[in-house]
């Protein structure tokens, strides 16, 4: 089928919906894979959005740092993908559907239990992967924490 035919019966709109159901087909046959991939694409798109942000307006530019984007790639493909599928069958599990307000139930869970150490895995994993250079370490990008802030002084 050529594009000049689906076009003509709709042009963008079938497309869109193609993938959609390809998406949702996917979703059936292969959950676990399908969301670490689709987890991984878009934690390296929010990096890249990020680093382009940075860059925007600055003078020298900072060099875009591709390291970052695999690392957050990684991360979503290995880790948040595949751990968010299990993390709601659980909360689908534990929060039954004739409770009250069901669904701000599994969010204030998520918030609550789950979000803060997935945030510390998260910024801990992709810092070990991306082992930047960062201008603000010392002698070594595992320089200890106090290194990296300002000198600051009491006033008595």
């Amino acid at each position: 089928q050529s594009i000049m035919e689906v076009q003509g019966r709709g042009g963008v709109g079938v497309k869109a919906r193609s993938l959609v159901a390809l998406y949702l087909s996917s979703l059936e046959e292969h959950p676990v894979l399908t969301k670490a991939l689709t987890s991984s694409a878009i934690a390296a798109l929010g990096d890249v959005l990020s680093q382009v942000v940075v860059r925007y307006g600055r003078s020298p530019k900072p060099p875009f740092t591709p390291r970052s984007t695999l690392a957050y790639a990684g991360f979503g493909f290995v880790v948040s993908g595949p751990l968010t599928h299990y993390l709601f069958q659980f909360l689908e599990a534990i929060v039954p559907r004739q409770t009250k307000l069901p669904n701000l139930r599994k969010v204030v869970i998520d918030r609550l239990f789950f979000a803060p150490p997935y945030l510390l895995a998260l910024f801990y994993t992709v810092a070990l992967l991306e082992v930047s250079l960062h201008p603000t370490h010392i002698d070594s990008p595992y320089a200890a924490p106090s290194n990296h802030l300002p000198q600051t002084r009491c006033i008595e």
